[in-house]
C-alpha cells in the first residue's frame, strides 16, 4: 500500500477532486487491493455476506470494481451485482474489469452518491460497503439508503478502520508518533468508523448486529505505509504541533526499530453486518 500517504484524509475522495486526481485514486485502490492485510478484510466481510447462487448484491463505493468479480462469481447462476460509484473515471476502469474477468452480464455498474441512492427500495438480498462510511458527512444517512435497498430480511455489511484504535511502538519519542498519527487522520470525517458501526447500525434500525474485529500486528516500517508518518510531518510542523526535528527524529526512530526487529503496529478495522427487518 506503499502509494496511500495521501489518501487517509477525506478531503481527497470528495466529488469534486475525485475526478481531476482519478489516476492516483485507482493506482491506490489497485495497490491496497494487493495486500494481504486488505485480502483478510474483504474475505472477512465476505463471510458474513453469506453469498449463495441467485442472490441479488449492492456495492456501495465499488471504485476500480476489485471485488465485484469474486462476488459475481459467488451469486452465479441467476445472481445480480450492481456497483456504485461517484467516480465515472473509476468505473470505466472496472467496466474493463469486468469484461476481462467474464462477469460482465452479471455486473451493472452506475454512478450514485452512497447517501443518495437512485435505486428502488427493497431491491437487494445484499448491501456492502468497504471504507466509504469514513468519508461521509453523515454515515446513518450512507447506512440506512442501504437498508433501503435491501428486501426485509436481507442484510448490510459494512468494513470500517477504527483510527483511534491504531497504535505504533519502537520510537522512543510515543508522543511526538501520536501527535503525527492524529494530523495524518485529522481530515477524516469518521476517524472511528469501524468501532461505531454497532451502534449506527442499530440507529438505522437493522436487526441481529454483528461487529468482528480484525486486528493485524506489522512489525517492519515498510508495513506502516497505510500510516505514512512521514507525510504528516509537514503538516504538524505548520500547525506548531511539533518541531520538525523532533517529528523527523521519531519517525526515524520506527524505521530503526523495524531494522533492530523491535517495532511493532496495532491496525485495527472493524466488519460489521445487520438484518433489515423481517
Amino acid at each position: 500500500m506503499g502509494t496511500g500517504e495521501d489518501m487517509v484524509g477525506a478531503a481527497r475522495w470528495d466529488p469534486q477532486t475525485l475526478e481531476r486526481d482519478a489516476a492516483r485514486h485507482a493506482s491506490f485502490l489497485e495497490e491496497a487491493a494487493k495486500s494481504p492485510q486488505i485480502r483478510t478484510q474483504v474475505e472477512a466481510s465476505e463471510r458474513l455476506m453469506k453469498l449463495t447462487a441467485g442472490m441479488s448484491v449492492l456495492d456501495v463505493g465499488c471504485g476500480t470494481g476489485v471485488v465485484l468479480p469474486g462476488i459475481a462469481r459467488a451469486v452465479s447462476p441467476g445472481g445480480r451485482v450492481v456497483g456504485v460509484d461517484l467516480s465515472a473515471s473509476l468505473l470505466e476502469i472496472a467496466h474493463k474489469r469486468m469484461a476481462d474477468e467474464g462477469v460482465a452480464d452479471v455486473v451493472e455498474l452506475v454512478i450514485g452518491d452512497a447517501t443518495a441512492l437512485d435505486l428502488p427500495d427493497d431491491s437487494f438480498d445484499v448491501a456492502r460497503t468497504e471504507r466509504v462510511l469514513m468519508h461521509l458527512d453523515d454515515p446513518d444517512l450512507g447506512l440506512a439508503e442501504m437498508a433501503r435497498v435491501v428486501r426485509p430480511g436481507g442484510l448490510v455489511v459494512a468494513l470500517e478502520p477504527a483510527f483511534s484504535l491504531c497504535r505504533f511502538d519502537g520510537s522512543d519519542d510515543p508522543e511526538a508518533i501520536e501527535i503525527l498519527w492524529r494530523q495524518l487522520v485529522t481530515g477524516t470525517r469518521q476517524p472511528d468508523a469501524g468501532f461505531e458501526l454497532y451502534r449506527r447500525m442499530a440507529d438505522v434500525g437493522l436487526v441481529e448486529r454483528t461487529l468482528v474485529p480484525i486486528v493485524f500486528i506489522p512489525t517492519r516500517f515498510e508495513e506502516l505505509a497505510v500510516a505514512r508518518y512521514d507525510s504528516s510531518i509537514e503538516t504538524a510542523v505548520a500547525s506548531g504541533a511539533l518541531e520538525e526535528a523532533r517529528a523527523r527524529e521519531a519517525v526515524d526512530g520506527l524505521r530503526k526499530a523495524s531494522a533492530e526487529g523491535r517495532l511493532a503496529g496495532m491496525i485495527t478495522v472493524f466488519v460489521g453486518a445487520g438484518r433489515v427487518p423481517a
